[in-house]
């Protein structure tokens, strides 16, 4: 999964500390949920920060909660937008967020004062290839 820097203040000058890495897990039994692990060695939490495939930050709690470094996923999301009074009239539009109830938000929008409607049922996750085919065969309406 791709992902991309967020920000953040960088290392702090110590490597002894209290040290937090917050992170998504996704299971099979429970889905995407956030998960944080402490540590006392700002190297070790840079390594596992590192392993992560996902939205992840490390924050320096020794002090004051203060932000090193964080990274969100790049997801892609497909949904179906159906005609209002043609119910057979239907197309496919796609976006780029990091979790699925953004998605759902943003073809909300989409659809909003249109004479579309979404079919919530219809999101699903899909490649980078099928996001970019998805947009580039898009009409404007």
């Amino acid at each position: 999964m791709a992902t991309d820097y967020y920000g953040g203040q960088g290392a702090p000058d110590y490597n002894e500390g209290e040290f937090t890495v917050k992170y998504y897990l996704n299971t099979k039994l429970w889905g995407r949920r956030e998960r944080e692990k402490r540590f006392t060695h700002y190297d070790k939490a840079k390594a596992f920060y590192d392993g992560i495939d996902d939205s992840a930050a490390i924050w320096d709690t020794t002090r004051s909660a203060e932000l090193c470094e964080a990274k969100t996923r790049i997801a892609y999301f497909a949904a179906t937008l159906q005609h209002k009074k043609q119910k057979s009239n239907t197309r496919e539009v796609a976006v780029t967020t990091s979790e699925p109830h953004h998605a759902l938000v943003l073809f909300h929008k989409e659809a909003k004062g249109t004479d579309w409607s979404l079919l919530k049922e219809s999101l699903r996750d899909i490649s980078e290839a099928e996001y970019h085919k998805l947009k580039a065969t898009a009409v404007d309406e």
